[in-house]
């Protein structure tokens, strides 16, 4: 699976989910995607009510 073949990394999440097969991304992998998402919610806050 490469960069962007959405269709196959879903094809991957759905198999593994089903117990057909391993996750299309590793642990680390995820796990370096969520501190990033943090990073980025914290540098970033979301603005609620009038500006």
């Amino acid at each position: 699976m490469g960069p962007g073949d959405y269709p196959a990394f879903y094809a991957g999440l759905a198999a593994a989910i089903d117990g057909e097969g391993p996750a299309p991304v590793s642990v680390e992998e995820a796990l370096a995607v969520v501190r990033l998402i943090e990073r980025v919610h914290a540098a970033f806050p979301v603005r609620r009510g009038p500006r």
